[in-house]
């Protein structure tokens, strides 16, 4: 799944309603960091390396787990 320009998220569901961040491809000019691998949520937030741009991922299942919602937030 995309972060938007900063790369890349691959999630796994191992559960009904649990996520796992099972890879991170940060684009050229970017570096990672998994803050929540596991659960209902997982957050993975993107730092440019030449400037201050970031770029927060999150994945989130319903209660259900029938949902997946991502959600990426760009900051300058």
């Amino acid at each position: 799944m995309s972060a938007a320009n900063a790369g890349t998220v691959t999630l796994l569901q191992n559960t009904q309603t649990n996520l796992q961040v099972q890879s991170v491809a940060p684009a050229s000019g970017w570096t990672d960091k998994v803050t929540i691998a596991t659960g209902q949520k997982v957050h993975v937030a993107f730092r440019a390396t030449s400037s201050s741009g970031q770029v927060r991922f999150d994945g989130r299942l319903n209660p259900a787990g029938t949902k997946l919602t991502i959600v990426t937030v760009s900051c300058a």
